[in-house]
């Protein structure tokens, strides 16, 4: 679905819209507004949608105290059930730094770390996850 305002005041704008519509046509697109929504008329408001889907509801045209109309659309579509996530956390505050210092000094982070830039990224995503799973529990 396709929702847009095209000012068609010149004479290049309608060429354009022009083969803006043939575009549509030829993708099986369909334009829902069917009447002007603007009082000089030179003002197209697109709703458009893929042919054969059955997305709208209820589209309605209705002038309001301005010069625009207002563009009203009722879709058909549910919400999203929501999803359960399990969310996990360490205790940081449980952390003791001294302790968590003396074993990432110990770890092959710190005594043998990787020549190699993708290697040394696991090294150093493994140690520490290996650390703060034992110290932040």
């Amino acid at each position: 679905m396709l929702v847009t305002t095209i000012y068609t005041g010149t004479n290049q704008q309608k060429l354009r819209l022009k083969h803006l519509v043939e575009l549509l046509h030829s993708a099986n697109i369909v334009q829902h507004v069917k009447e002007r929504t603007h009082l000089s008329g030179h003002i197209i408001d697109l709703v458009v949608i893929r042919e054969g889907q059955t997305i709208l509801g209820n589209l309605q045209v209705w002038s309001m105290l301005s010069d625009h109309f207002v563009v009203q659309a009722y879709l058909r579509m549910s919400r999203p059930r929501p999803q359960k996530k399990t969310v996990s956390y360490r205790k940081y505050d449980a952390l003791n730094m001294d302790d968590f210092s003396d074993e990432l000094l110990k770890s092959l982070l710190v005594t043998d770390h990787s020549e190699t830039l993708d290697t040394l990224v696991d090294q150093y995503n493994d140690s520490l996850k290996c650390l703060l799973d034992k110290h932040a529990q």
